[in-house]
């Protein structure tokens, strides 16, 4: 099946608004990325880890972006451009409070994550039990 990444491009401030909004148009499932939330958990204590990896450190600037999946599909489009008008609303009644809030979209084909996630487990033993992808 085919798949729509969107991503909204915004700023901290807009993230409950935001996430508000796709909520109210159906949209069950999301990826935030959040600089400020990232920075929280780096410079807390206690830390619970030895190494970080650097992509995981936030970016210079105080951008987040919001990702959701759609259906490629005429009902996907349809709920797309209603987040789109939406989207508008919120700019002409915050104006640039809420960053960009640029909607970005890119094609995405689940046959690649039907198998990505193998390369990346490993046969794990419990005892006399070995559970390995099939």
């Amino acid at each position: 099946m085919e798949w729509i990444k969107a991503v909204i491009r915004t700023n901290p401030a807009g993230i409950e608004p935001i996430t508000g909004l796709l909520i109210t148009h159906d949209v069950s499932g999301m990826e935030i990325v959040d600089p400020t939330e990232t920075r929280k958990l780096l410079t807390g204590v206690p830390q619970d880890w030895d190494y970080i990896d650097e992509s995981a450190l936030p970016a210079a600037d105080d951008s987040a972006s919001i990702a959701f999946y759609v259906a490629a599909n005429a009902e996907g489009g349809e709920m797309l451009a209603k987040i789109r008008i939406a989207l508008d609303n919120l700019i002409l009644k915050y104006g640039d409070d809420l960053g960009l809030l640029t909607l970005v979209c890119d094609h995405v084909d689940d046959e690649s994550w039907l198998y990505e996630w193998k390369k990346y487990f490993r046969p794990l033993r419990i005892g006399k039990v070995v559970i390995v992808p099939e």
